[in-house]
């Protein structure tokens, strides 16, 4: 199943994802079209690269992790392991 099946539908306000195996792509994708996400936990999420890995508290968070996922802050071959951040 697809994180982001149906994209004019999605109005989470808040998002655990703690331990799974969420891909950046699916990551980019839902915060493109989510705009109402205020909370989001990313630790031990170990597809990801290092630095995204925590807890984004509030939606200045979230918004900070969206711009720089767009301004490719991210280097998406850097996924590391569970402790590296």
């Amino acid at each position: 199943m697809a994180l982001v099946e149906n994209e004019e539908y999605i109005r989470l306000r808040t998002l655990n994802l703690n331990g799974t195996g969420v891909s950046l792509k699916s990551l980019t994708k839902l915060l493109c079209c989510c705009s109402t996400l205020q909370s989001l936990n990313l630790t031990s999420c170990r597809a990801l690269p290092r630095g995204m890995k925590r807890f984004y508290h509030n939606k200045e968070d979230v918004d900070g992790l969206r711009k720089d996922i767009q301004d490719g802050k991210f280097d998406p071959k850097d996924a590391g392991s569970d402790d590296d951040d």
